[in-house]
């Protein structure tokens, strides 16, 4: 059985901060995660949103272009390359968050 200075339960956004400065500090840490790191916000929330809104706003602004004398006819928005974009953002991030809790010394439990 593994000893551990700090166990964090849950490795969202105010877990894997709490394990990241454990870690930092010196204590033997384990963040213990049902999913996958960086939460609901990361995951499902906040970042995908965002990253799909943007999308919207791209285009939103692609078709004022005429308003300057800019033909964007047939321009559409591709769902899937979108999603797949949102996708790729969300694990940029989580790797992220895994990078820096490995550099830390902490460790990760999935579950």
């Amino acid at each position: 059985m593994e000893k551990y200075d700090v166990a964090v339960v849950g490795g969202g956004p105010g877990g894997y901060v709490a394990g990241l400065r454990a870690g930092q500090l010196g204590a033997r840490t384990c963040v213990i995660e049902e999913r996958e790191l960086g939460g609901t916000c990361l995951n499902r929330g906040c970042i995908p949103t965002k990253s799909l809104l943007e999308t919207a706003r791209i285009f939103a602004e692609i078709n004022k272009a005429g308003q300057f004398g800019i033909s964007t006819q047939g321009a559409r928005i591709d769902f899937a390359k979108a999603a797949e974009r949102k996708d790729e953002v969300v694990g940029r991030l989580r790797r992220g968050v895994e990078t820096l809790l490995k550099v830390a010394g902490v460790e990760v439990a999935l579950f």
